[in-house]
């Protein structure tokens, strides 16, 4: 059966609600590339970001401070393992 959520990627966004600054958090088995989307509650793409993780714990700050106040989607999607979370931009 797929997994819609994968635990081993433990992501957090913190603080959500936030007020611009946010930190994802999240675990990664190895070195991998990653993309994070921020999604409005329409499907409309608002911004991306990506990096490389490295093996273990990893953080990334995004600065949302630009974005209007409202509900979002984070997509999470590292080595072919995606993780949805609500993001509530104050």
């Amino acid at each position: 059966a797929y997994d819609e959520t994968d635990d081993n990627l433990n992501l957090t966004l913190v603080p959500n609600p936030t007020q611009g600054l946010v930190t994802v958090l999240f675990n990664s088995e190895t070195e991998h590339y990653y993309t994070i989307d921020l999604v409005d509650i329409f499907g409309r793409n608002i911004t991306s970001y990506s990096g490389n993780a490295k093996e273990g714990g990893n953080e990334k700050e995004l600065d949302l401070g630009n974005i209007e106040a409202g509900l979002y989607l984070v997509i999470f999607t590292l080595d072919g393992q995606r993780e949805v979370e609500k993001l509530i931009i104050e």
